[in-house]
């Protein structure tokens, strides 16, 4: 019943998560013996950075190759989901007081969870017509985001793009039924 944990464990590329969890430590090291502490600012490109590791996992080399097994793409995207996800929710849950102690995971986590549900909806919606481009899409949509909202000199535009942090659990859940219904029709 659960065979498809191990198979699915050695596909994901799990040098995503370390290499985002280094570069926080490194960043993180780095300004502790400068002195300084980590940049306000950064961290909800960090944030990001987390949440756009589990769209990137949901790349599929071999869609065409598995397209005539029984397991459908909407199945393998949920397979992936369900070992990447929690392992970057841990990762983060960990590391957000490094990036912003003020605020701490409890209140980081939800805005983390958004996006990554962002990222993992804009890839089902474009892996309908362009698999083989979907997963850098769905990597790259939280990191606009939240780049776009701390940097983006336009007042409203940046206070628009940041529904993801005002309201989380309704974003998360929007984007999730994205992702459900369009993982569906693939």
């Amino acid at each position: 019943m659960f065979q498809w944990i191990s198979a699915t464990t050695r596909l994901v590329q799990w040098s995503l998560l370390a290499g985002v969890v280094a570069a926080t430590l490194a960043t993180s090291a780095a300004l502790s013996v400068a002195g300084a502490a980590f940049p306000t600012l950064l961290a909800p490109i960090v944030a990001a950075a987390f949440a756009s590791v589990a769209p990137a996992c949901l790349d599929d080399p071999a869609h065409d190759l598995l397209a005539a097994v029984p397991t459908s793409a909407g199945w393998r995207t949920a397979h992936r989901l369900i070992v990447v996800v929690p392992a970057c929710v841990i990762a983060w849950s960990v590391l957000s007081p490094v990036v912003d102690a003020s605020v701490g995971w409890p209140a980081s986590l939800p805005p983390m969870v958004a996006l990554l549900a962002i990222g993992v909806a804009t890839t089902t919606l474009v892996a309908s017509w362009r698999p083989d481009a979907a997963a850098a899409a769905g990597a790259a949509a939280p990191l606009a985001l939240a780049t776009a909202w701390v940097w983006l000199p336009f007042e409203r535009i940046a206070d628009a793009m940041t529904i993801w942090e005002d309201h989380p659990w309704p974003v998360t859940v929007a984007a999730g039924t994205v992702a459900v219904t369009t993982s569906r029709r693939r």
